[in-house]
């Protein structure tokens, strides 16, 4: 071959990778807000949640599917570590949009009331994707830090309404006996 049929060639392959490959509007048909969630404090047995909206860019209803993701710890931010266990997210597995419009979802993160999960920075992703034929699809990724507090537990309440009540009531006993003497001392 000479190097003006090696550019036709190239050319040529070129346009039919343009035409049977999907549009690269396919990657702009939806976004997702926001990109990050931080949940700080979160005491292990306590729940949370937060909003996620998806952008449905189209002209037509989509179907997204919707999955927590454990990344590679590679990919992670620096001082965390991947969340042992993506069944502490609950999220819908899909979800419809409008044409040209937006959905609000609510998701929940329950970390198991355990004392060895308190004092922890956790990451894991919630990948969006639309449900389509074609073959490129892109894939939306949103990254969930998790940041626990102390544990909580219903002994521990306990214990400390005992105390708070026991000092309430020294208190009133120790001002009752106190009048009680100041007024004999005044008689």
């Amino acid at each position: 071959m000479n190097m003006l049929q090696n550019r036709y060639v190239f050319w040529l392959f070129t346009l039919l990778l343009a035409v049977l490959l999907p549009s690269t509007t396919l990657a702009w048909s939806f976004s997702v807000s926001p990109s990050e969630v931080e949940i700080e404090n979160l005491s292990p047995g306590n729940k949370a949640e937060f909003k996620l909206s998806i952008y449905n860019k189209e002209s037509i209803n989509q179907v997204f599917y919707l999955s927590s993701y454990l990344p590679d710890e590679t990919d992670i931010r620096q001082g965390r570590t991947v969340v042992p266990d993506n069944s502490w997210i609950s999220l819908p597995a899909q979800v419809k949009v409008t044409a040209n419009s937006e959905k609000e979802i609510t998701i929940a993160v329950s970390i198991p009331q355990n004392q060895e999960w308190k004092g922890k920075d956790w990451e894991i992703w919630l990948g969006i994707s639309p449900e389509t034929p074609e073959l490129l699809v892109i894939n939306y990724y949103v990254r969930l830090l998790l940041s626990t507090g102390e544990a909580t537990n219903a002994a521990s309440h306990s214990a400390q309404l005992v105390i708070i009540v026991s000092i309430v009531v020294l208190f009133y006993v120790l001002c009752s006996y106190y009048r009680k003497a100041h007024r004999n001392t005044i008689r």
